[in-house]
């Protein structure tokens, strides 16, 4: 089978190289193959602080002029070197860096290598304990996670999850279009502990979709599977079951809709570990409240771990359903589905509905950044603060309320409005505590917008 695989890419590459020829030799009057970038004051300011993006600004080299993905070396405005980076081309994003200044680019096979096993190796350490862990008592525990998270894991412009028996490659413009063959390669290397008896297949995402007519779809398989394969993973639906933390979850990787990428599949894989910690309280029983609740992986985590009651609020009929649908896959694995309700109702107007004296143990607030409900509108910026005031009081003495948000907040930010929501409802906190993503999503410094969400678990008195 690596035989055959090896092939396999021998071939889909060298199909790549023969496109790759047509293109540039069409385009070869109009690029200039320049080795040294030279960026602005600014950006050089804001690479030295830890940032990862280049940014395009009139002061620094129009990155039209190098052929997109390219390595090149990156230049301060008084001569200085930064290090060396990779062309995105047009766009939001001029290049992406690839080595600090001080590092050498080094070989591009070997750098690739060693930093694929890197980032292997990181998680192998998360799957021997923890949420992470593969298996507990030769049963499959979590088989969905983050293998490699972009920028935080030097390898920009792409992304990887597992999702049960299939990998799903996230690619992010040129820089992740031209690593992505060597890194798949590495990957059949270096999968080790995370690899089925076979090698994964694979779906790719790319999130800066095909031109109109090319014929390429944007969510497609690398190589398709055998239908016998394709039969035993997925279901009807177009998902596929996955275990966390010894429960069953069904994901849609992307190919129902294959002109849409989207980076969901109905299950927040940096979630896991707020799942668990709010599962750990939830062994207390009491009622729990799971506002914007989504496909409901955090109320089944509730109800498997003991809560007496959990009902999960969201406006979206759709979500509800698939949500009914994973409690029902875990009826053997201590999931009572007479103890949930599913309400489909906008959270605010769902928690100033209830009865005066009605409290939980536990609410969890994970919502969208901005939303269509119903004739209104949701914004985070606006509307959390009240929406945080309306939990707290419904929040029983000693309950737990986790709030997250997706829109690079400061998490010193998040625990102050937290804070200040409470005071101005007259509720006194015990404890307010960071929730952050899990590990496998690793952070990497001065670089929000490589942090998934900002996450805080406050405390009642």
């Amino acid at each position: 089978m690596s035989r055959f695989l090896s092939s396999l890419n021998h071939l889909m590459d060298a199909s790549s190289r023969v496109l790759q020829v047509r293109v540039c030799s069409t385009a070869v009057a109009k690029v200039k193959h320049h080795k040294t970038f030279n960026v602005s004051r600014a950006t050089a300011r804001v690479l030295s602080r830890g940032h990862p993006w280049i940014l395009p600004d009139a002061e620094s080299d129009d990155p039209t002029d190098f052929r997109p993905g390219s390595q090149v070396r990156v230049q301060g405005p008084k001569g200085q070197e930064l290090g060396w980076a990779r062309i995105e081309g047009k766009g939001p994003i001029a290049a992406r860096m690839w080595a600090r200044a001080g590092t050498s680019a080094g070989d591009e096979a070997e750098e690739v290598d060693a930093r694929v096993k890197a980032a292997l190796s990181s998680r192998y350490a998360l799957s021997e304990k923890g949420s992470a862990r593969l298996s507990v008592d030769g049963e499959s525990y979590t088989e969905a996670l983050r293998l490699i998270h972009g920028e935080a894991d030097r390898l920009p412009g792409l992304s990887l999850d597992r999702l049960g028996p299939l990998l799903r490659v996230g690619i992010w413009g040129a820089v992740g279009e031209a690593l992505l063959s060597r890194v798949v390669d590495r990957l059949q290397v270096h999968l080790g502990v995370f690899a089925q008896s076979e090698p994964q297949p694979i779906i790719e995402v790319r999130y800066q979709p095909p031109k109109a007519g090319s014929g390429r779809a944007a969510v497609r398989w690398r190589e398709l599977p055998p239908k016998t394969w394709l039969s035993e993973h997925f279901e009807a639906s177009g998902r596929v079951n996955v275990f966390e933390r010894g429960l069953a979850f069904g994901v849609e990787p992307g190919l129902v809709e294959p002109a849409r990428p989207r980076p969901g599949v109905g299950l927040f894989l940096d979630q896991r570990e707020n799942r668990a910690r709010m599962a750990k309280r939830a062994r207390r029983g009491g009622r729990w409240l799971n506002l914007f609740a989504h496909t409901g992986a955090f109320s089944v985590a509730l109800l498997a771990a003991g809560a007496d009651r959990v009902v999960s609020v969201d406006l979206s009929a759709a979500y509800l359903k698939w949500l009914e649908q994973n409690l029902k896959l875990n009826r053997n694995r201590g999931v009572d589905v007479t103890r949930h309700d599913s309400i489909r109702h906008e959270g605010r107007r769902y928690l100033n509905a209830l009865e005066g004296a009605e409290r939980f143990s536990g609410i969890v607030v994970d919502p969208p950044t901005a939303a269509a409900a119903g004739r209104h509108y949701w914004s985070i910026r606006k509307d959390l603060e009240p929406l945080l005031g309306d939990c707290f009081k419904r929040l029983e003495p000693g309950g737990v309320l986790l709030v997250c948000r997706n829109d690079r907040f400061e998490p010193s930010a998040l625990r102050s409005l937290v804070e200040t929501a409470a005071a101005r409802v007259g509720v006194a906190l015990s404890k307010v505590e960071i929730a952050g993503p899990g590990p496998d999503f690793p952070r990497l410094k001065g670089f929000p917008e490589g942090e998934p969400f900002t996450g805080v678990v406050a405390e009642r008195l």
